[in-house]
């Protein structure tokens, strides 16, 4: 008897933790993660796994910095427009991305959104050191 209530107590935990799985996969991704995640995959980009979901109100201060001039310079548009408004910031583990090429090692994108469209975002491999590259790894 004490085996078969280990038995189901067992069995109970692990369809308890498969259905928690599922449900934070498809259900719990924030509309700005899903977004960000197709445009990654539209891209050819396998994205692996999710780092964060953020944002950042951008300041011409921050853009005066030398983090905020290296992000700002390899982007497709200028940063002028989204002084004083709050650019969404994902960012994934990503595979079959141009970096990949180049760099051993993991790489992450940061895609940047503003009103649930995305304006750009940058790349970078995790273990080298230097500045950001445009999203699609130039």
């Amino acid at each position: 008897m004490k085996k078969f209530v280990l038995f189901f107590l067992f069995l109970f935990a692990l369809v308890g933790c498969s259905e928690t799985e599922q449900v934070l996969d498809k259900e719990q991704l924030s509309e700005n993660v899903k977004i960000a995640k197709s445009y990654l995959e539209e891209k050819g980009y396998d994205v692996i796994s999710l780092v964060s979901d953020s944002s950042q109100v951008i300041t011409q201060e921050y853009l005066e910095t030398i983090p905020g001039q290296q992000e700002w310079n390899v982007q497709p548009i200028a940063p002028d427009k989204y002084i004083g408004k709050t650019i969404d910031i994902v960012m994934f583990v990503v595979e079959d991305h141009p970096l990949n090429d180049k760099y051993h090692g993991e790489i992450r994108v940061r895609v940047f959104l503003y009103e649930k469209e995305v304006i750009g975002g940058t790349s970078f491999a995790v273990d080298y050191d230097g500045g950001p590259h445009s999203l699609e790894g130039e």
